[in-house]
């Protein structure tokens, strides 16, 4: 693949990702605003459910999903050795699984017993812990093998069905359709048809192979691999407790209706990532692949330009939901709770600003000689999370929580950017980043305190129009994002 069909390829995957992407939250912010407030408690346990399952990804994949992508570029081009390569990876997530369920059914009753509470959801809940998991795991693996062929499009449709598919059970369990005791078992029976519609599509795509081998002999460098893969155990386990230790602490301290209300609150956060994900998801085998090659002018044109990019669509996607909260408040059901998650959802939307500011950055230092450092400053950032959550969860609620993973995220990208800029002397900082920050900024200030209307709800979609009007007439009028402009015009607007 040439670079221009290279660039041609990540742009319109990027793009085709964020609107799949798009589509699936777009469903989900429905399902959050009508469905899941409905039942706070069943939410609340669900989300401890997922994020447990979520925690341990990468201690049982072994570090190998890290392996996969970072290590693919140099069998990519060999059949032979590609297949071996995969089937290796395979068999070192099952070893994996495997320790992992010996270990889960050692210590259940010691964990169920000790964790949390006494709520009948998740005394119910904490079996589906294994299967959920193991799933997640093997649809982690898949995933990652659709990305290092640049087609991340297609998993992100089946996560989109996934988006679908909850709000619907969750609602036939609460009205009696379905037992709600069995919802987690539901959520299982969906992933499980799911990773094999994911089987058929690898199969299909690049003659895929359920094959197993602990060889690794194929690639030259077997001992770097170990050595990668410990480090990204490490890095991806302070990762899961840095984003996801929140939620158990809040079950814990707080009860499951609180960890419900800031369910909803960090999945709406999410939502103003997507586009930022999608990119960073699509860039991450690039990067690896200009790592593996030693190109470090090209790797910081894609860090100025993923950040720039990045900063422009979360800026406006959190703007508009602030804005956007008097009149979300007044549909929601249980208005009386979930306003509670107003001053959170700020913290929560601060915090991927700042990760969007950094562009690739984990990515870049991930797949450099200085991996190593990732996984320190990861485990560095879950114990400051923790250590802020301890504290500040107790006196400020779930405001806390939010308060302690914003500050947690600025120390953690803080240090990973200059540890980047004095190693490999690549910076995501630009003129471009500069403005879009100062501009948005500016703007959010000025009609936040600014109203058009006496009726709230006209007001509100009022600063909702001006605010994200005025922010991308601005950029576009400025050439404050070159790479976005010249998206929209040639590729939407002039149909070239």
């Amino acid at each position: 693949m040439t670079n221009s069909n290279l660039k041609t390829h990540l742009r319109n995957e990027s793009i085709l990702t964020s609107i799949i992407q798009f589509l699936g939250v777009g469903i989900g912010i429905v399902s959050t605003i009508f469905v899941y407030p409905k039942d706070l408690n069943l939410y609340g346990a669900y989300g401890f459910l997922t994020n447990t399952a979520s925690l341990l990804v990468p201690f049982i994949s072994l570090g190998f999903g890290s392996v996969l992508i970072k290590y693919f570029p140099a069998v990519r081009q060999d059949v032979t050795k590609k297949s071996q390569f995969f089937q290796s990876v395979l068999f070192h997530y099952l070893i994996g699984i495997v320790v992992f369920s010996l270990l889960f059914f050692l210590s259940f009753y010691f964990v169920k017993n000790s964790f949390i509470t006494d709520d009948i959801y998740f005394q119910r809940f904490y079996i589906y812990v294994l299967p959920l998991t193991v799933l997640y795991v093997i649809y982690d693996l898949f995933s990652s093998y659709c990305i290092n062929f640049l087609k991340l499009s297609f998993p992100m449709f089946l996560s989109s069905l996934m988006k679908i598919y909850l709000p619907i059970t969750f609602l036939a369990c609460i009205y009696g359709f379905l037992n709600t005791s069995l919802f987690p078992l539901y959520i299982c029976i969906f992933y499980l048809i799911a990773l094999y519609i994911l089987f058929l599509y690898l199969k299909k795509q690049d003659n895929f192979q359920f094959k197993l081998s602990s060889n690794l002999s194929h690639y030259s460098q077997n001992k770097s691999v170990y050595q990668f893969a410990f480090y990204s155990i490490l890095g991806g386990t302070g990762s899961a407790l840095a984003l996801r230790l929140d939620s158990f602490m809040i079950t814990k301290m707080l009860g499951t209706e609180a960890n419900g209300i800031y369910s909803l609150a960090f999945f709406i956060s999410n939502s103003c990532y997507i586009p930022a994900n999608a990119i960073s998801l699509i860039l991450e085998p690039r990067v690896a692949a200009l790592s593996h090659e030693g190109d470090h002018d090209k790797l910081n044109q894609y860090y100025k330009k993923s950040a720039s990019i990045m900063i422009t669509a979360t800026i406006l996607i959190s703007g508009s939901i602030i804005f956007g909260l008097p009149i979300l408040f007044k549909i929601m059901p249980n208005h009386d709770k979930v306003v509670l998650l107003a001053p959170a959802l700020v913290f929560l939307l601060l915090s991927r600003i700042i990760d969007s500011a950094t562009g690739v950055n984990a990515a870049i230092l991930s797949y450099s000689k200085y991996y190593k450092w990732e996984a320190y400053l990861m485990l560095l950032m879950a114990g400051l999370n923790i250590l802020f959550n301890y504290f500040l969860i107790p006196e400020y609620g779930i405001s806390g929580a939010a308060i302690a993973t914003c500050m947690s995220v600025f120390l953690f990208n803080l240090a990973k950017s200059i540890l980047i800029y004095f190693t490999l002397k690549l910076s995501p900082i630009s003129s471009q980043l500069i403005w879009i920050l100062l501009v948005g900024f500016g703007l959010f200030v000025m009609f936040y305190y600014f109203n058009f209307h006496e009726d709230p709800i006209i007001n509100t979609l009022i600063k909702l129009t001006v605010f994200s009007g005025s922010f991308l007439s601005i950029i576009f009028a400025f050439d404050l994002n070159k790479e976005l402009k010249e998206y929209v015009l040639d590729r939407v607007l002039w149909r070239k």
